[in-house]
């Protein structure tokens, strides 16, 4: 009976996580669209197409259209992976799709993470440096805390029966 209630804990503890780890990934979404604002707001055209890499013959109309598209696919993928994962921590049974699209959100992360690290982002202060290095690596974290958790609680299902 004790075992039990250690699995029954053990249970309840990687639920709770990964509605927490949910809501991060939710919130953290929120970055990607402060971070694109940002950009715009306090960059001029010639400093944009640097950082970016972008000739003059690309209308800054199209980087811009081209760079929201990005950030609502981006905000709508985090919003997927953070409500699937709140909902299976509620109980709700999940499909591991949404687990695939978290490993290919957390890659994307650290992909980013790496990015600052390397100085890739040159154009960025040492203080705004940190501050992207936290926030990605934060975000990266509340993804692999999703996955973890999701992992551990269907294979405690499992063995529970």
């Amino acid at each position: 009976m004790g075992k039990e209630m250690t699995l029954q804990a053990r249970k309840r503890r990687l639920q709770d996580t990964l509605i927490i780890a949910g809501v991060g990934v939710i919130a953290f979404s929120v970055w990607g669209i402060a971070k694109a604002m940002l950009l715009f707001a306090l960059s001029d055209e010639s400093q944009l197409r640097q950082m970016l890499a972008i000739d003059d013959s690309i209308p800054m109309a199209v980087i811009f259209i081209i760079t929201v598209v990005m950030v609502v696919i981006d905000w709508i993928v985090r919003a997927y992976v953070g409500l699937s994962a709140r909902s299976e921590g509620r109980g709700k049974k999940k499909s591991p799709f949404y687990l695939i699209v978290a490993a290919i959100a957390a890659l994307v992360n650290a992909f980013s993470v790496v990015t600052v690290l390397l100085g890739t982002a040159r154009s960025l202060s040492f203080a705004d440096a940190v501050v992207s290095f936290v926030i990605e690596a934060t975000a990266f974290v509340a993804l692999v805390m999703v996955i973890y958790c999701s992992v551990r609680l269907r294979r405690l299902g499992k063995a529970t029966g």
